[in-house]
């Protein structure tokens, strides 16, 4: 199936005697494609909102992969090189909203959208209702719909901003059930898949969320808890170094000793005789 276009349509009244306006809806496109097809844009000079009706695509914006799907939206801002394609044999259809303006850029970094955003929103039906709005008036090419206008995209970036404050709570809430997760009951076995699951989320967002926030996976900040409570164990106790590495998850005294070693520069033992050095 071709792709189409619903509009692309500029209206001249975004420029005027005092410049460009802050910021305004430039165009909509509509696009449905079967088959494989790639797109690369090494800069945008607009701000991409992208809603997929049908189907998958994989975009790749800033470092960062994508795959959204029915139902989602994907925020690209000004300035982002970014690219996406779908699969071979696939089927999608889209509706993207482009955004301009003077003011484009600081105005997207005070309500948090100067980065690539997906977000899943019960309210999709509503925000594509008001796109197609948006681009009716755009076609209609008439002076007094500019009002009527900015009122919807202003409307809609209201609302891409509160989800990201939102999202910004929720994963604030799964790292701390994560972290509570990985710091405890440190002599059994973890499961980082059974953790994704219990906290409803996949692994590869459990991934993103801890090197996003903590610079750390997951797994790595287990093996921080465990030698962080070794190394209160050998402050604290007289417990043998065997006993300190099972209580903490290490079947095998050589990995623990290896592990610790590489954390603190010394290895446990050494680590204990220091510690007695220093209450002396």
């Amino acid at each position: 199936m071709a792709q189409s276009r619903l509009n692309l349509y500029k209206l001249e009244h975004w420029s005027s005697a005092l410049g460009e306006w802050p910021i305004f809806p430039d165009a909509v496109e509509e696009s449905r494609r079967n088959g494989s097809f790639t797109y690369t844009e090494q800069k945008t000079n607009f701000m991409i909102v992208t809603l997929v009706l049908e189907g998958e695509l994989q975009y790749t914006c800033m470092n960062s992969s994508y795959y959204v799907k029915k139902g989602e939206i994907l925020i690209i801002p000004l300035n982002a090189a970014y690219s996406f394609s779908n699969s071979p044999k696939g089927y999608y259809h889209k509706l993207v909203l482009e955004i301009k303006g003077a003011s484009l850029d600081s105005y997207c970094s005070m309500i948090q959208l100067d980065r690539p955003l997906q977000l899943k929103t019960s309210d999709f039906d509503s925000i594509e209702s008001r796109i197609r709005e948006l681009a009716a008036l755009l076609h209609d090419s008439d002076e007094k719909n500019i009002p009527s206008m900015l009122a919807i995209l202003h409307g809609l970036l209201a609302e891409f901003s509160l989800s990201v404050k939102a999202v910004q709570a929720k994963n604030i809430q799964l790292i701390l059930k994560a972290k509570a997760r990985l710091e405890n009951d440190l002599s059994n076995r973890l499961d980082i898949n059974e953790l994704a699951a219990s906290l409803g989320i996949s692994v590869s967002m459990l991934n993103k969320l801890f090197r996003k926030k903590l610079s750390s996976s997951p797994m790595h900040y287990r093996i921080q808890a465990r030698l962080k409570t070794a190394a209160n164990l050998l402050e604290r106790t007289s417990m043998p170094l065997k006993e300190v590495a099972m209580h903490v998850g290490y079947a095998n005294q050589l990995y623990f000793s290896n592990d610790f070693k590489k954390h603190y520069k010394v290895s446990p033992r050494a680590y204990r005789n220091t510690k007695k050095i220093d209450m002396h």
